[in-house]
């Protein structure tokens, strides 16, 4: 091989190791899936979508944000249009959910909902388009109108209301329903799934309670909920329905607030999850109330905070009336957090403060440009005033006896 070619050939290899290269540069692929619980909807009941973003790229990918742009008409949805995600890392995956209605007025059959999902590379942003279908068939005659609550914690016992209603216009009898949940991660507490009612009147509406175990090993999500309805209508005919119902496992938790420092008017709060869910973007605030007032930020931000956790965080307290002075009172905190379903909470607890408050140093209300060194000084005047004229009225007085 003569070098003319050697030297053609490297470049030719070179060039192709470029292009190759090129065309393996990082970059994030944002993939959506959606899951509809119930699979089938009937009017006038509720249901949730779930949007499942998943980074199948080779880089991360910023502010990632799922949008609800538009629905056929017949499907209403919560105003609570958009979720932002945030980041999502090389192979992560996050969850959110869309709730929907179907008015009672809607016909049967298929209906979209159009979703836009964004997530940005430094400065380069993308926009993916997608879609899911909400399927809608007529209400049977006995009908599944809801089960309550819709949320359930881990590990813990529920009593969940089952509400049935036969919409027909004649009794039915030997009702026979059944429910499960395919994985056996959520049972009935005591007694089998099978509910049996010998009849339900026409036009009548039942509450039945079934008390409910979730396994303490279950993953915060959504899990349906297959119930099948058996019944005989007034022809002595056998009839039978099936509807599933979406659960969401995880949500709320339990916080622990305590008073761990009390020093001068700087008060230390010690705040733990006490719960058996994990709790992300906590923060906690003291708002305005009747017995304190707080100087400087109200609020602090404290990530995130998992079961058994804990962190402190401190404010600037003062009371707001003599008998808060003298012996103290209840303290009014707020814990915003995002729970395992993706939705805002708010949880309120009250804190004992039982310190004397004589010792203290207490704000003055203050002027533009004066402050506390402003109040100081005048108290300082008046002293000084005083003294003169006590000094004087002193020596007129001596003056006068001598006369």
């Amino acid at each position: 091989m003569t070098m003319k070619n050697y030297i053609f050939l490297m470049s030719v290899i070179a060039t192709l190791l470029i292009i190759f290269q090129i065309s393996m540069a990082a970059e994030p692929i944002v993939q959506a899936s959606f899951s509809v619980n119930p699979s089938v909807s009937s009017p006038g009941t509720d249901g949730y979508i779930q949007v499942t973003l998943k980074n199948a790229g080779t880089a991360v990918a910023n502010s990632v944000k799922v949008t609800l742009t538009s629905t056929d008409i017949g499907i209403n949805v919560d105003p609570y249009r958009w979720v932002d995600i945030g980041g999502l890392g090389i192979g992560e995956s996050s969850s959110t959910l869309f709730k929907f209605s179907v008015p009672k007025t809607t016909s049967p059959g298929l209906y979209r909902i159009n979703f836009e999902i964004d997530y940005c590379q430094d400065s380069s942003c993308r926009e993916i388009n997608q879609f899911t279908i909400v399927s809608v068939q007529s209400q049977p005659i006995l009908e599944l109108k809801s089960i309550k609550p819709d949320r359930l914690n881990i590990g813990s016992n529920t009593t969940l209301t089952f509400t049935v209603a036969n919409n027909g216009n004649s009794e039915i009898t030997n009702v026979v329903i059944t429910w499960q949940e395919s994985n056996n991660l959520i049972l009935p507490l005591g007694l089998s799934n099978r509910i049996v009612l010998s009849s339900i009147a026409a036009n009548q509406q039942l509450d039945i309670p079934v008390e409910v175990v979730t396994s303490p090993t279950i993953t915060p999500g959504v899990y349906p909920i297959s119930v099948k309805m058996e019944y005989f209508d007034k022809t002595g005919t056998k009839q039978n329905s099936t509807s599933v119902v979406g659960l969401i496992v995880g949500g709320t938790t339990e916080f622990s607030v305590d008073v761990q420092e009390f020093t001068g008017n700087t008060l230390t709060l010690s705040i733990a999850n006490i719960g058996v869910n994990p709790a992300t973007s906590v923060a906690i605030k003291i708002p305005r109330q009747e017995r304190f007032s707080v100087i400087g930020s109200s609020s602090v931000f404290l990530g995130n905070l998992n079961p058994g956790d804990y962190t402190i965080a401190s404010f600037q307290v003062f009371p707001r009336t003599n008998e808060t002075r003298m012996g103290g009172g209840s303290l009014i905190v707020e814990i915003s957090y995002t729970d395992t379903s993706g939705a805002r909470q708010v949880a309120q607890k009250e804190v004992s403060i039982s310190l004397i408050f004589g010792e203290l140093q207490f704000p003055t209300r203050q002027r533009q440009g004066g402050g506390l060194l402003q109040s100081t000084f005048i108290q300082y005047l008046l002293i000084g005033i005083i003294i003169i004229v006590a000094v004087v009225v002193f020596f007129k007085l001596r003056k006068r006896k001598k006369k």
